[in-house]
């Protein structure tokens, strides 16, 4: 158990951290590089600008049992955390914030967030309901996976993957309405009447384009992101327009009321 340390410009590289206890710690400026978390419990930790990059966080090993390394943060505080190539396996985060200027290609895998926050701008993450073929088998299904209350409101959020069933309870969206969650099941089923209310020409090539993409995971996950700067990146300059169009009329029929 760690109670109370400051590892403020610290080197815990090269470290694995099984079953250990952090209540009260303050990880600024920290090289975890290659740090791994296996069924650990942070309380009321900061992590602040530091590095934990190619490491692991919540990860378990091939022969444990179900729960034996569910890793726990929180009232933990994560701000511009460099977090590329770090793999998740299926931590649960209570009661934390996640502040970035800009977080980007990482994959949370079944990670589970309660009464959680995100503040900045997410870009290329991935979230998911259900863990790989091979460790269905032996881990059935994810027990904390998805979000519970949790709050995008200050983020703006594009091409944010949700995949295998990912719950959503209590969401809410960001507060100036550029993205949404959509029923997607319903909206990947009227494609084609979609396409046919669409204008010929480069709008319809646009959402067509759009649509083969978000709805590669329609038959497992009823729920997906959809965000009018993913619409916007994928449209031409000087398309802007056209993509905020579209978007709006994805919202209108097929947003999920809160």
């Amino acid at each position: 158990m760690f109670r109370s340390c400051d590892f403020t410009a610290a080197s815990l590289a090269e470290t694995n951290a099984e079953h250990s206890v952090f209540q009260d710690c303050v990880f600024d400026y920290v090289d975890m590089n290659n740090f791994g978390d296996y069924g650990s419990t942070f309380t009321n930790c900061r992590f602040y600008r530091g590095e934990w990059q190619v490491g692991a966080i919540g990860f378990d090993t091939s022969g444990s049992a179900r729960g034996e390394y569910q890793s726990r943060y929180v009232n933990c505080h994560f701000e511009n955390v460099k977090l590329t190539k770090t793999v998740f396996g299926d931590p649960h985060f209570i009661n934390c914030s996640f502040v970035f200027k800009k977080l980007s290609g990482v994959d949370f895998a079944c990670s589970g967030f309660v009464s959680c926050r995100f503040e900045g701008a997410f870009q290329d993450l991935t979230f998911r309901g259900a863990y790989d073929p091979e460790d269905c088998v032996r881990k059935g299904k994810p027990e904390f996976a998805g979000f519970t209350d949790v709050s995008f409101e200050k983020a703006a959020l594009q091409w944010i993957d949700v995949r295998g069933g990912l719950p959503f309870r209590s969401v809410k969206m960001p507060a100036d309405g550029s993205a949404f969650t959509a029923d997607l099941p319903k909206m990947c089923k009227e494609r084609a009447s979609i396409l046919d209310q669409t204008a010929d020409g480069r709008p319809r090539e646009l959402i067509a384009r759009y649509l083969e993409i978000t709805c590669r995971f329609a038959h497992e996950q009823p729920v997906d992101i959809i965000s009018r700067y993913d619409l916007i990146e994928s449209a031409g300059k000087g398309e802007e327009a056209t993509a905020a169009a579209i978007y709006d009329t994805l919202r209108r029929g097929y947003e999920i009321a809160a």
